[in-house]
């Protein structure tokens, strides 16, 4: 964290936390999920963060699951391997335009208000990404039966 504000000494690192989990959208009809990106700053106490009722998290976009069950493929092997790849890059594809306006300011400072109303040079800084296992693999561009940490098939 210090190198980071070395490499900064002027300005105010504003470092974001980013988390993802799947909710249904609908049941018994339809078994349709997305995935809601929720985004908060890690500037704010851990306390805070563990409490829904604080609003801490704050949805930055819906990543819709597609399932791609009306595809047809030309044998087994695609039609289950297929659906899984193609949900995998539509994640990523939706990510990386969510995160297209962001991107510039890890780099180039952002003038900003703080809490005390002064305004203040920032850089953006994704800190870290919560996740549970799926959606790990998912961020790593993993088949879900894959160790994450070794890369090892299970």
């Amino acid at each position: 964290w210090n190198e980071l504000q070395r490499k900064f000494p002027n300005l105010t690192i504003n470092p974001f936390i980013m988390t993802t989990d799947s909710t249904h959208l609908t049941q018994l009809t339809g078994d349709k999920k997305v995935k809601p990106l929720l985004i908060s700053s890690a500037h704010i106490h851990q306390n805070v963060h563990a409490k829904p009722s604080k609003w801490a998290f704050l949805p930055l976009a819906f990543i819709p699951e597609g399932k791609f069950s009306h595809l047809e493929f030309q044998n087994p092997t695609q039609a289950s391997l297929l659906p899984g790849i193609l949900s995998r890059r539509l994640y990523h594809m939706c990510m990386r335009e969510v995160m297209k306006p962001v991107i510039p300011f890890t780099v180039t400072p952002i003038e900003m208000v703080d809490s005390e109303g002064y305004i203040r040079k920032e850089i953006l800084a994704p800190l870290f990404y919560i996740a549970d296992t799926p959606e790990q693999a998912l961020v790593a561009g993993l088949a879900p039966n894959n160790c994450i940490p070794c890369l090892a098939g299970t």
